[in-house]
Formats: structure tokens, C-alpha cells, sequence
């Protein structure tokens, strides 16, 4: 059987060494020259398909060693896999390790031409690509002694599993995954590859995750190892990492894939970012994927091209990058396995860390009220209507293509109106009404005096909003959206630059956020032309009093009271008229007894007393 090339220079370097050997011990000399070493190369056959059964083979040709090069490798080994070979190197040399003098000697290569040619310069390709290392740097040249790392001498051995690549870090070989997305962004991906082997491309993606089956099955296709890159190993990785990363990539003849789910704020950005530029320079494949747009000014890469993976399901069910970085740790576990994340767990698990995420500037609220529970003017409640209509058919209108408009499907309404008109209220309705949960944004955990700190947090609500397909409501919005003015000093240019992202990022909200304030002017003019629905909720007139009293008291109708006369001549709004209810239904209770006319006196009293107004005993006594 015809040995490979490995174990053609195996044994003529044994029996060099052999030689060298004998001729100590018997003082005769010997002297070798490197006329034999192209015709020992000349022909051998260089794989083209990862996985071929000589190592050695293909490492030559990945690293494109010369003769030379591949002979000085293969001495390096020697005392690594015979114990013999390790016992004549000690006897010829200081150590069981070939010094670079014994390495050239034996393949009949002077140290000056060596020199001379850069045959182990730094960076020539056994010491840049991380084949050599020399144990003493310091020492003369000609006294240094070459190993080759256990990394390069497993894969020639054949070893299995994840590499260390440096600091705990490990490429994750992925298996041909079973979930194949479109055969168009496949066979795009590999002509692309094909034309260029050494590119760095974007892949974005959507709930549905196709960038990993897409980059595993298009590099698997062009002859190359998927290798996944974890990017949480990396917040502690040194410079070392890189050097890792490369060796192996060419080891494996493998396309690096790497996550970029990760903000601005994320302590891995900084090391993955020097990461990405430099694999950039590599001559490896690099395939980066996320849910965002690239974003270069973070990544400090251009990328040669970028594939829009998103489907309509990514439109509908879109991927915030917090949330994302959730989903993917478990669609990579399940893609080293083999095997890929269903769509409704990868949905569960985006919802869940919205739900987290929004609820640190938040509170939850599921609708108990429906719009049926409100007593409105027709007018504001035509209105109401409108805004439920508005977002139940924004796919056919928008999406059918009916009507063009510059932003987002989303849709924005501003509620004006007096402390206690209904705003909350009428919020909560609507959100009941469209089978959706509310959350109300506390201001003062959004609002914050760090340049940038109140932009993020604002984009932080949005995306999670998105991706829980919820309502919010900013109550009392007045100081977060308020009029701009002249600039003056940096806080006003800050306020203005706030106002304007917040502006933008409405624009691009695909949700419906609703927003109150108690004073109309005080909401800068800009934002009003860009509200879909701006509806005033006016104080009650004595009919709208007198039927809330009604109804947050059913059992009144019983008691020695005259419900007209007191909405009448109390004109209370109707969250005050909600709380002296309560008030008045827990006197009644405490006292054992129907609510009577006195305990509604007494209620309506002290809201008059929370509003700082004169009370006067006029009506129903």
C-alpha cells in the first residue's frame, strides 16, 4: 500500500536522525543537503475536500508551507511520537527537543540560508500560523529549540471535540443541521464563499433563525468546517485568542461563525470587536449574524456583503438584540447537537426576557375594563374606536400596500385631558380590547441626567414592546416629550437631541404607545403632527357624573340619596368620583350597613380635600 506524505518524511527524517546519531558515536561525519527535498514534494496530491485522510497533506496546503517548511515541521514532531527520536535529539543536543541548528541540519538547510530566506522568521508561516514556537525566543537563533503545540499534534493524530482556543474559549465544529431554510439564500451564500473564500459577511436574521443552518450548510458545501464561536468566552480572552482562533480555523480548513448579539454596553464588545477586524484580515471565512442592522461604528468591520435571512415572520414577530442573545444561547446548544430550536420556543424564551426587560421601567397591566365599562362623550369614544381600528388593520392597509407612509406599521396616540378624566382608563380598554397586556412606563426610572442613558432606556422599552406585542402607555408624559425650545446652554441641546431620537424612534415603533398629558401645550407642536389619534377627554358633565356614580355604586339606587343633585352641584372628575366611591363603600361596610347618603357626603369631602378645594354640604342632605 502506498504510504501518505506524512509517513514518507516521517521515515526519511528518522533515518536522517539515525544517521546523525551513528555518526556521533563513531565520530565519522555526515552532511546532508537540501537537493532532494523539491523532488520530495514534487507531485504529492494536495486535498481539495475537508476531511481527507492525510493531515499532514492538508496542512501543507492550507499553510502553504515550501518543502523546507513542511520537512522543518515534521522534525519539530519527531520527538513527540518516538521516544527514540527524543533520546538521539538529547544525545546530539542540549535537550529532547531539536534546536533550530539540528532542525536545518537535518534537512541539509545552512542557518544563513536560512536566515536569509525567512524560513523561521517571524512571520513566516510555521511561526505565524502558530506550527512552531520556539521555547527559548531569547536564546540564539541557532539555539532555539522548536515544538510544535499539542493543538497542531492532536489534529494531526486525529483528535475530536472542542478545541481550547485560548483562555477557556472553544469552536464548536456544527454538524450538517437538519433545518434547511431557503435554497435561495443557500446557493447566494456559497457562490459568494466560492468567489471569494477569504470574505467576511453579515447574515441577518429573525425569530425563525436561518443563519446558522444557512452559514453551516453554504460552508459544508465550499469544502469548509462550520466552526461556532461562543461569544460570552471572550469578556476575560488575552491577545492570544486570535492566534486560537486562526490555527484552528486552518487546522479544521473550517469559516469561523460569530454571534454579534450583543449592545453597545456589553463588557465582550470591546475584545469581540478587535476579534471580528482582525479574522477580517484572516484568510479564513468569517460568517457573523444577529437581528440588527450592522452596525460598523461597534464592529469596526465593513463586511464584504450582507444576506437579509428575515422572513415576514421576522416583520411580525420581530428580535430585539438583548432578547436575541437569549434565544441564541439555546439555538446554539441545539445546533451543536445537531439538531435546531423550535419557533415558538425561540418565541417563549424573546417574550420571557422582554417581559424582564420591560418590567424594569414598567409595571404590568392586564385590562380588566373594555371601552362597553367607560362612560365617554361620543365624540371621544368615535375616537376610540378608531385608535382599536387603526391597529387591527394596519397589515391590510399598510402592509397590502394601500398606503405608502414613511416610518413604521406602529401606531401612536396622544390622550390630553385633566388628572381624572379616564386617560388610564380609557388605555387599559383599548389595550383589553385588542387582546393585548399594557405596560405603564414609570418616567423617573427612564429619565436620566448621563448623556445617552435616557436614548437607551427608551430603546430598550420599544424593543422589548415589540417583541411582546404589547400596548404602552407613557402616563404623564409632559416632561419626557415636552416643547423645544431655544438652545441655550448644553442642557437644552441635550433635551433637543432627547426629543429628536424620541421622535425617530416612535416613527419606528411597530407597536401602538399611547401617551397622556394633562396639558395639551405643553407637548411640543412636532409631536402632535405625528400622532395618529390625539383625543381630548374633557371633565364630565353632571349627566356623566351622575351615571359614574351609578355605576361604581350599584347599590345607591336604595339609599335616601339624590344621585342627580349631588353630580350635580360636585363636579368631581371621574377618578375622584372612582375613589370617594371606594370610600364611601368601605365606611358603609365597616358600619355593617348599605352605603348611605351621608357616607358619600363625607367621601366627596376629603377628594375635596386632595384637590385643596372649599367644600359645601349642599346636596343629597
Amino acid at each position: 500500500m502506498t504510504s501518505t506524505l506524512w509517513e514518507s518524511r516521517i521515515a526519511e527524517l528518522e533515518d536522517r536522525l539515525r544517521r546523525l546519531y551513528v555518526a556521533r558515536t563513531s565520530n565519522t561525519p555526515v552532511q546532508f543537503t537540501d537537493d532532494w527535498l523539491e523532488a520530495a514534494y514534487d507531485g504529492y496530491e494536495q486535498p481539495a475536500v475537508y476531511g481527507r485522510e492525510d493531515p499532514f497533506s492538508e496542512l501543507c496546503r492550507e499553510f502553504r508551507l515550501s518543502p523546507a517548511e513542511a520537512d522543518l515541521f515534521v522534525t519539530a514532531v519527531l520527538p513527540d511520537i518516538s521516544s527514540d527520536c527524543a533520546a538521539a535529539f538529547r544525545m546530539l543536543g542540549p535537550s529532547s527537543r531539536p534546536t533550530a541548528a539540528m532542525g536545518l541540519r537535518l534537512i541539509g538547510v545552512t542557518p544563513a540560508s536560512a536566515i536569509a530566506s525567512g524560513l523561521l522568521r517571524e512571520d513566516a508561516p510555521l511561526l505565524s500560523g502558530g506550527l512552531i514556537v520556539f521555547d527559548d525566543p531569547s536564546a540564539p537563533f541557532t539555539e532555539r529549540s522548536l515544538r510544535v503545540p499539542d493543538r497542531v499534534l492532536s489534529h494531526l493524530m486525529g483528535g475530536t471535540g472542542k478545541p481550547d482556543v485560548g483562555k477557556g474559549a472553544r469552536l464548536g465544529p456544527l454538524p450538517l443541521l437538519p433545518h434547511i431554510p431557503q435554497d435561495a439564500d443557500i446557493d447566494a451564500l456559497t457562490t459568494q464563499l466560492n468567489a471569494d473564500p477569504a470574505a467576511t459577511l453579515y447574515l441577518r436574521e429573525d425569530i425563525t433563525g436561518a443563519a446558522l443552518p444557512t452559514a453551516s450548510t453554504a460552508l459544508y458545501a465550499t469544502g469548509r468546517a462550520p466552526l461556532l464561536l461562543d461569544p460570552f468566552d471572550l469578556e476575560h480572552a488575552g491577545e492570544e485568542l486570535l492566534d486560537g482562533i486562526l490555527l484552528e480555523g486552518r487546522l479544521s480548513q473550517g469559516g469561523i461563525i460569530v454571534p454579534v448579539y450583543a449592545e453597545a454596553d456589553d463588557p465582550a464588545v470591546p475584545v469581540l470587536s478587535r476579534l471580528i477586524a482582525s479574522l477580517a484580515r484572516s484568510p479564513l471565512p468569517v460568517l457573523m449574524y444577529g437581528s440588527d442592522v450592522w452596525q460598523e461604528r461597534l464592529w469596526k468591520t465593513v463586511p464584504r456583503a450582507t444576506f437579509d435571512l428575515r422572513g415576514d415572520t421576522g416583520r411580525t414577530h420581530p428580535l430585539s438584540t438583548a432578547a436575541g442573545a437569549v434565544v441564541d444561547i439555546a439555538r446554539r446548544d441545539a445546533a451543536l447537537h445537531g439538531g435546531t430550536l423550535a419557533p415558538q420556543t425561540a418565541r417563549a424564551l424573546a417574550r420571557g426576557h422582554a417581559a424582564r426587560s420591560l418590567e424594569q421601567f414598567a409595571q404590568h397591566v392586564r385590562p380588566q375594563v373594555d371601552r362597553q365599562d367607560l362612560v365617554l362623550p361620543d365624540d371621544v369614544r368615535d375616537r376610540l374606536d378608531m385608535l382599536v381600528l387603526r391597529v387591527q388593520k394596519r397589515e391590510e392597509v399598510l402592509g397590502g400596500r394601500r398606503l405608502r407612509r414613511g416610518r413604521g406599521r406602529g401606531t401612536t396616540a396622544l390622550f390630553a385631558g385633566e388628572s381624572g378624566t379616564g386617560k388610564s382608563m380609557a388605555a387599559e380598554a383599548v389595550a383589553g380590547d385588542l387582546g393585548l397586556d399594557l405596560y405603564v412606563v414609570s418616567l423617573p426610572a427612564v429619565v436620566s441626567q448621563s448623556f445617552g442613558e435616557t436614548e437607551r432606556n427608551l430603546d430598550r422599552i420599544f424593543s422589548a414592546a415589540e417583541a411582546l406585542d404589547c400596548v404602552i402607555l407613557f402616563d404623564e408624559a409632559d416632561t419626557l416629550f415636552s416643547r423645544r425650545g431655544a438652545v441655550k446652554d448644553t442642557n437644552d441641546r441635550r433635551d433637543n437631541l432627547r426629543i429628536g431620537y424620541i421622535l425617530q424612534r416612535l416613527e419606528k415603533f411597530d407597536g401602538l404607545a399611547i401617551l397622556t398629558t394633562n396639558l395639551r401645550a405643553n407637548v411640543d407642536s412636532t409631536f402632535i403632527r405625528r400622532f395618529d389619534e390625539v383625543i381630548e377627554f374633557t371633565p364630565p358633565w353632571a349627566a356623566v357624573r351622575a351615571e359614574l356614580w351609578r355605576r361604581h355604586l350599584t347599590d345607591f339606587a336604595d339609599a335616601p340619596c339624590d344621585i342627580d343633585a349631588i353630580a350635580r352641584e360636585y363636579p368631581l372628575a371621574g377618578g375622584s368620583i372612582r375613589s370617594a366611591a371606594e370610600t364611601a363603600a368601605f365606611a358603609a361596610a365597616a358600619a355593617g350597613r348599605p352605603v348611605s347618603a351621608p357616607d358619600v357626603l363625607e367621601a366627596v369631602k376629603t377628594e375635596y380635600g386632595k384637590l385643596g378645594r372649599l367644600f359645601s354640604p349642599r346636596a343629597g342632605s
